[in-house]
C-alpha cells in the first residue's frame, strides 16, 4: 500500500465527508475508501481511514457515526434555502454581486441533498447572469409561451411602475417587487421585459 502525505489525506477524507453525506446520508468504510480513489486518486487501507477520522474528531470537526460516518453541517438544506432568499430580496445590491454571495450559501449544503436553489428565482438568477456575462443565448418558457434563443440585455431589481405600461394594460398581476429581465430576440431585434419569477425550463446555449 503506497504512503501519502498525512496533510493530504486527512484533507481528502474530511472533505469527502463534508461533500457526501450528512445526518440522513452517511457513509460505511468501503464507499469512503471508494469515493477517496475516485475523488482523489488516493489508495487507502482501512486502518489509515480510521485513524484519520479519529484525528479529526479529536481535532473538533463535527464527524459523527451512526450506521455510517457522516458531517454535521452547521446549516440545514431549509436554512440555506431561507439565506438565499433573503440575499435575493436585498435591494441595495447589484445582480452580480447576489450571484456571487448564492453561489457561496449553494457550497453549503452537501452534494448528497437536494440543491437549495434548485427551481428557485435565486438559481435563474445565476443561469441569466452567467449567460449575460458570457454572451451566450438564453431559452425559457413565459405562461407556456416559449422564448428562443434571446440575448439578455439587463437584469435589475425594479417595482410595480417598471412593467406598468407593458403588463397592467394586458391584465397581467405583477408582484410588488420583482427581478425584471430584458431580452432581445436575435432575429428581429424586438425587446421584452419579463418578471424573473414568471421565466420557467431556463435553459443556456453555447
Amino acid at each position: 500500500m503506497p504512503s501519502h502525505p498525512k496533510k493530504m489525506l486527512i484533507v481528502a477524507v474530511l472533505e469527502t465527508l463534508r461533500r457526501y453525506t450528512d445526518e440522513h446520508h452517511r457513509l460505511m468504510q468501503a464507499p469512503l475508501l471508494a469515493l477517496l480513489e475516485k475523488d482523489y486518486g488516493l489508495k487507502v487501507d482501512r486502518k489509515s481511514l480510521r485513524h484519520n477520522i479519529e484525528d479529526l474528531i479529536n481535532a473538533g470537526y463535527p464527524l459523527r457515526y451512526q450506521r455510517g460516518w457522516y458531517y454535521q453541517h452547521e446549516f440545514s438544506t431549509e436554512e440555506v434555502g431561507f439565506l438565499a432568499e433573503s440575499i435575493i430580496k436585498n435591494l441595495s445590491l447589484p445582480a452580480e454581486t447576489i450571484c456571487r454571495l448564492l453561489d457561496k450559501v449553494g457550497a453549503l449544503s452537501p452534494i448528497c441533498q437536494e440543491p437549495p436553489l434548485a427551481g428557485s428565482d435565486a438559481e435563474k438568477l445565476i443561469l441569466l447572469e452567467r449567460a449575460a456575462a458570457g454572451g451566450k443565448p438564453v431559452s425559457f418558457l413565459v405562461s407556456g409561451t416559449p422564448y428562443s434563443g434571446v440575448t439578455i440585455l439587463r437584469i435589475e431589481r425594479e417595482g410595480k411602475a417598471a412593467l406598468r405600461s407593458a403588463k397592467e394594460k394586458a391584465g397581467e398581476p405583477l408582484p410588488e417587487e420583482s427581478w425584471l429581465v430584458t431580452v432581445q430576440d436575435r432575429d428581429s431585434h424586438e425587446t421584452s421585459v419579463f418578471p424573473l419569477c414568471s421565466l420557467s425550463d431556463i435553459t443556456v446555449g453555447s
